[in-house]
């Protein structure tokens, strides 16, 4: 145990390290654990997510059939 902020910052620290190693032949970036996933929730946050047509034809016959589908824009 030890005080926060010295924890966040030998954290920090740790991260800036695997970032500056050397990239193995082939390789752009290096990750550290969550990243990708943190990166992939944030993009998709302000994209959003691919839905496929038959799932969103389910989706409106479903919306239909419970007579929501006018206040979802699936009408």
């Amino acid at each position: 145990f030890r005080p926060l902020e010295d924890f966040k910052r030998e954290v920090a620290e740790f991260a800036r390290y695997l970032k500056d190693t050397p990239r193995a032949a082939g390789f752009d970036e290096i990750y550290y654990p969550g990243e990708m996933e943190s990166s992939r929730a944030a993009r998709l946050g302000v994209e959003g997510i691919t839905v496929e047509e038959t799932t969103w034809d389910l989706l409106r016959t479903l919306a239909k059939e419970y007579s929501v589908a006018d206040r979802l824009g699936l009408g």
